[in-house]
């Protein structure tokens, strides 16, 4: 009977020890992923209502992605389709709206937000974009590049 008792108390044991150690985040470090998350978010936005520097927008991507942003077959078809909007829009006038980040993991987060912009095409003609998007990021090597986007774009001639 101790055998048995000694035997189960060891497989116990052995099934605790054998655990993967648990990566529990703090509440700051949370915070912080979430800022740094929502500062990259930011800097996306900036980069495309820019409408000027395709590298600096394309370069919030993580390479990892065939096709990062929805709609579009690849990041080759996504850098190409992002010149000629460029090429055919005067201004784009950003306001963000609320955005709330979901922290995964230390080098992984999800951002859900909202945007509204006036958009003036090169013949002069306003309309206003309301954006409801998802978002994706991944850490790489000190930066938080976006994994992925999924979006929603209501148009409305001003």
């Amino acid at each position: 009977m101790r055998r048995h008792a000694l035997a189960a108390l060891s497989l116990a044991f052995l099934a605790i020890a054998c655990q993967p150690a648990t990566t529990e985040l703090t509440d700051a470090q949370k915070a912080e992923i979430e800022q740094a998350v929502t500062q990259a978010y930011e800097g996306w936005w900036n980069a495309w209502a820019a409408l000027e520097n395709i590298d600096d927008y394309m370069g919030y991507f993580d390479d990892w992605s065939v096709s990062p942003l929805s709609g579009w077959e690849s990041s080759d078809a996504l850098r190409s389709g992002s010149l000629e909007f460029f090429e055919g829009y005067r201004s784009w006038e950003l306001e963000l709206g609320e955005s709330r980040v979901l922290v995964l993991g230390p080098d992984v987060a999800a951002l859900e937000g909202a945007a509204v912009s006036v958009v003036t095409d090169t013949a002069g003609t306003a309309a206003e974009w309301t954006q409801r998007l998802t978002t994706v990021w991944v850490l790489r090597e000190g930066q938080w590049k976006m994994l992925t986007c999924a979006f929603y774009t209501q148009r409305r001639p001003l």
